[in-house]
């Protein structure tokens, strides 16, 4: 069996170098970019962002998410049945674990759940989209940044959701790096969300490196506003060492 995992916005480039993770008789091959070519999926990101993502207003953004997550919810679905089938292949957890889980996960990511999260961390919503006056007089805005990388881990499938879904909704270009474990479930998102909404083409990127590649972690990390980054203590330390005084870090063991 073979899939093609990650997802590389359109930067005019069609020759790659490809690493193959093997899972048993499973195949998983995902893009392995160069510096110039990382170098041309930032610009081509953050530009997706100014000029695409921060256009949509939050209220839509939550509606392209929701009509994916109902596609993943959707056993007759391709990608569904893609996951039902690969994923006990690639993490090793229980065919029937693996639906359950799914569905019952996803479901987190539903409308009325990203509405009510949204309402949680910023009482108003609508400061993503335009100022918005404040009780004590003035107005606000709320802005996300214009590049957040997430460096994921682990093998549990559809974790990633969180901070890429949460990187969507405040409008931020996103760059997300899969963990060897389990590099699939991101993936098809992000070719999903482009399904959905074509507009988000070059919105994120989802890539691969190997952990501890200081040349490619650097070029991006120094060109971001914000590193979120998963794993242990020791990972999550040299990972910190890696990312400049000036762009923050959001470590989650």
């Amino acid at each position: 069996m073979k899939e093609v995992a990650g997802y590389i916005p359109e930067i005019g480039e069609e020759t790659f170098e490809w690493k193959v993770l093997q899972f048993g008789d499973l195949e998983v091959k995902i893009p392995l970019l160069t510096k110039e070519q990382m170098n041309k999926v930032i610009e081509t990101v953050k530009k997706g962002s100014a000029d695409t993502l921060k256009q949509f207003t939050v209220s839509e953004i939550v509606n392209i998410i929701d009509r994916v997550i109902d596609l993943l919810l959707d056993r007759h679905s391709s990608y569904r049945q893609k996951a039902e089938r690969l994923l006990p292949v690639v993490t090793g957890y229980d065919e029937e674990m693996i639906r359950l889980a799914l569905t019952s996960y996803l479901k987190s990511f539903r409308k009325h759940d990203l509405q009510r999260f949204l309402v949680e961390d910023l009482g108003n919503p609508l400061l993503l989209d335009d100022f918005q006056p404040r009780v004590k007089g003035g107005f606000s805005k709320a802005v996300g940044p214009d590049l957040i990388t997430h460096v994921w881990s682990g093998n549990v499938p559809a974790l990633p959701l969180w901070s890429f879904v949460s990187g969507l909704l405040v409008k931020g270009g996103n760059i997300g790096k899969v963990s060897s474990a389990e590099p699939l479930f991101v993936s098809w998102f992000a070719n999903l969300l482009v399904e959905v909404e074509p507009r988000l083409a070059n919105c994120f990127a989802v890539v691969w490196w190997k952990g501890g590649d200081e040349e490619r972690e650097r070029a991006l990390f120094q060109q971001s506003d914000l590193v979120i980054g998963y794993g242990g203590n020791h990972t999550l330390e040299s990972l910190q060492s890696r990312i400049p005084i000036t762009t923050r870090f959001l470590p989650f063991g």
